[in-house]
């Protein structure tokens, strides 16, 4: 190969490397949550996504629901290779359903446990329940806890603080659009309804914390919205790749053209 062409080729690829790496690392740094519509008042499938970042499988994974916000009727789908624990527990404050009945318990926490192999290094898994309705809130915390083979536990519980550096093990967050009635109240010539001061904490799960060295990067399809980061990764891709066209005519040109 002409050494014209091998350097056009080594540039044009430390120039994709540089753009795509930090990318492509931020694709499996955190826990995340995502939801079908994340709308408060209506029903939805909240779904939690689990990497694997170690070099051993995931085999448990935990997760607190909302207690000041709770989710008044959960169902969870089921998933093959892996078993369901649910824990209820009567509501903190007096709480009805869309019918107007009194709930005497919701669910707290969400146990799966792996009976097969659990997920491998470099995979990830989807566990998705069915809420109805997404409470009245701005955003639902989820606290969870990843156990891996070797019974360490990365737990992803802390919460971001506003004007804060990202924390290492944050917390999956689920931001809620308000309900279809209170938005179309807020339009109206009376004015906006006043908003009520929600907290979004959890139940903060009872195992102790062993961090790993999971990097600190957005998790693919995360919650906290990386849809940016996922277009810049294709526009960034789209450019190394013409980079590298160009390269490869100029080199292939400067070949044809006689010596002077």
């Amino acid at each position: 190969m002409p050494s014209s062409l091998r350097r056009a080729l080594t540039v044009a690829g430390a120039s994709t490397l540089l753009i795509l790496g930090p990318l492509a690392g931020a694709a499996w740094a955190h826990v995340g949550v995502t939801a079908t519509d994340p709308t408060s008042g209506v029903e939805s499938t909240i779904t939690f996504r689990v990497p694997t970042e170690k070099d051993i499988p995931t085999t448990q994974v935990e997760v607190a629901l909302p207690t000041d916000t709770p989710l008044t009727s959960v169902q969870v789908e089921a998933k093959d290779g892996w078993k369901v624990s649910l824990t209820k527990s009567a509501p903190a404050q007096p709480l009805k359903n869309e019918e107007g009945e009194a709930v005497s318990e919701i669910v707290t926490r969400i146990i799966w446990t792996a009976t097969g192999d659990g997920i491998a290094p470099d995979e990830f898994a989807d566990f998705s329940v069915f809420a109805d309705p997404l409470p009245d809130a701005d955003q639902l915390t989820f606290k969870v806890l990843q156990t891996y083979s070797d019974r360490t536990v990365v737990s992803w519980i802390e919460e971001q603080v506003a004007g804060g550096p990202e924390p290492d093990h944050p917390a999956p967050v689920l931001k809620l659009a308000a309900a279809p009635e209170v938005a179309a109240a807020g339009t109206g010539t009376s004015g906006a309804p006043e908003e009520s001061p929600l907290s979004t904490g959890a139940a903060t799960p009872t195992a102790a914390t062993v961090t790993s060295t999971a990097p600190a990067s957005v998790a693919a399809e995360s919650p906290s919205g990386d849809g940016g980061a996922l277009t810049l990764g294709w526009i960034s891709l789209v450019v190394a790749v013409s980079a590298l066209v160009v390269a490869l005519l100029a080199a292939l040109r400067r070949r044809r053209l006689p010596s002077a």
